[in-house]
C-alpha cells in the first residue's frame, strides 16, 4: 500500500504540472554569472515536522517559458535543500511541494505548497524560503490529498476555505462520477458557506486524466475570506454511476 501511495504522490505533482505546461520553450541560452545556487526551505520553528515528511519536490518555472524544471528537495536536519544550476537570466517562480503524513489515515496526506519569485543571476548563493508557522501564511497553502491509489484516483483540495484549489488525477477509466463538497462552520456548528462540485458526465476529466481548478470554489473562498469561521470540512466522492458504486472520504480542519 505504501508504495502505491508514494507513486500516486509523484503522479499528482508530475502529471498535473506537466498538463499545464506542454508547449515548447525557447529560453535565452546565456548562463548567469552565478551558475550554482542552493534553494533552502528552513523548517526550524515551523509547523512542519521534519520527521513527518514523506517527500518534497521543487518546480522551477521561468516567466514567459512553457517548460518547467523538476527537482527533489533533500532533507538535511531541519531544512530541505536543492542545488540548482544552469538557470538562464531572468525571473523564475520556485514552487515547493512538501508531503507529510496526515497521521489519522494512511490514505490521506497533507500537501504544503510554497511559492517564491527569484531572479537570476542571484545576489546571494542561497535562496531561503521560511516554512510556515501557521496557516494561512504568506506564500504558503496547505491542502489535503486523498490518495485512493488502489482505485486509481487522487483528489487534492484546499484545506483552508480561503483556498479555492482542487485537482483530480485518475488512472482508472472506470470512474465517471465525481463530487467534492466543501463547508465552513462557526464555533456553534452553523454553516457559514457550503458549495459542491459535481460532475456525472463521461468527459468530466480530459483525456490525460488530470484536472486542476482554482475557479469553481472562488465565490466560496471569497465568503471564507470575508467572514468569521473556525472549522473547514471536505468530503470527496467518486465512482461509477451505472454500477452505483462509490468511494467516499472526508477531512475536517479547525483553525
Amino acid at each position: 500500500m505504501l508504495n502505491l501511495i508514494q507513486i500516486s504522490r509523484q503522479l499528482v505533482l508530475l502529471a498535473s504540472v506537466a498538463f499545464l505546461f506542454t508547449s515548447c520553450d525557447k529560453d535565452d541560452p546565456a548562463k548567469p554569472a552565478n551558475a550554482l545556487e542552493t534553494i533552502v526551505v528552513d523548517l526550524q520553528g515551523s509547523m512542519i515536522d521534519a520527521e513527518s515528511i514523506d517527500s518534497a519536490k521543487l518546480v522551477l518555472q521561468k516567466t514567459g517559458s512553457n517548460t518547467p524544471r523538476y527537482q527533489n528537495l533533500n532533507l538535511a536536519g531541519n531544512k530541505l535543500e536543492a542545488t540548482i544550476n544552469g538557470l538562464t537570466n531572468g525571473e523564475w517562480k520556485a514552487t515547493v511541494y512538501i508531503y507529510t503524513d496526515e497521521g489519522s489515515h494512511e490514505l490521506k496526506t497533507l500537501q504544503y505548497v510554497g511559492e517564491k519569485t527569484i531572479n537570476t543571476p542571484f545576489a546571494e548563493k542561497q535562496v531561503v524560503l521560511k516554512a510556515p508557522t501557521a496557516i494561512p501564511a504568506t506564500g504558503w497553502k496547505r491542502r489535503i490529498q486523498f490518495n485512493f491509489s488502489p482505485f486509481g484516483m487522487t483528489i487534492t483540495v484546499g484545506e483552508d476555505g480561503r483556498d479555492p484549489y482542487f485537482s483530480m488525477v485518475q488512472t482508472n477509466p472506470n470512474w465517471n462520477s465525481y463530487r467534492i463538497t466543501r463547508t465552513i462552520m462557526n464555533t456553534t456548528g452553523e454553516e457559514v458557506a457550503k458549495e459542491r462540485y459535481e460532475c456525472i458526465e463521461n468527459n468530466c476529466l480530459p483525456a490525460s486524466g488530470v484536472m486542476e481548478n482554482d475557479t469553481f470554489f472562488r465565490n466560496y473562498s471569497t465568503i471564507a475570506t470575508n467572514n468569521s469561521w473556525t472549522r473547514s470540512h471536505v468530503e470527496v466522492r467518486f465512482g461509477n454511476r451505472a454500477q452505483q458504486s462509490y468511494v467516499i472520504s472526508e477531512h475536517e480542519w479547525t483553525k
